[in-house]
């Protein structure tokens, strides 16, 4: 089975008028998920897919005030973008596992100043402490 037809069968199994009906993400979420799919998610897992993603795709949703909403429609191409980008291979930079380093290195230290430099700043400060011989 594809995912355009996974996808197509998961919203047959949605009547028409609740396909495009917006949902609070955090409060009615976990439970429309288990609607979907007979497993309720954590809040924190949807509040994850949102901020994110997986695979390089995160969910949409529409901010309104402070909340956040998605519908049915939504969360079911969200699954496809995820199963299609899973199955071509694209991984998030941390889980990468090619040899190439997914960040730079840490730049080299920068050399300290010489003892000079560090008097003349200090003294221009007043922070310089006089010799006690």
């Amino acid at each position: 089975m594809t995912t355009q037809e996974a996808t197509n069968v998961l919203l047959a199994s949605v009547p028409v008028t609740e396909r495009d009906r917006l949902f609070k993400l955090m409060d009615d979420g976990p439970a429309i998920v288990d609607e979907l799919t007979n497993h309720r998610p954590h809040k924190s897992a949807l509040n994850r897919w949102e901020k994110k993603g997986i695979a390089g795709v995160r969910l949409k949703c529409v901010v309104v005030g402070r909340c956040r909403y998605t519908t049915r429609r939504m969360l079911i191409e969200y699954w496809a973008a995820v199963a299609v980008a899973r199955d071509a291979g694209i991984a998030h930079p941390q889980h990468r596992t090619d040899s190439t380093p997914a960040v730079s290195p840490r730049p080299a230290r920068v050399a300290s100043r010489d003892e000079a430099d560090e008097e003349e700043v200090l003294g221009r400060h007043g922070l310089l402490l006089e010799d006690q011989s």
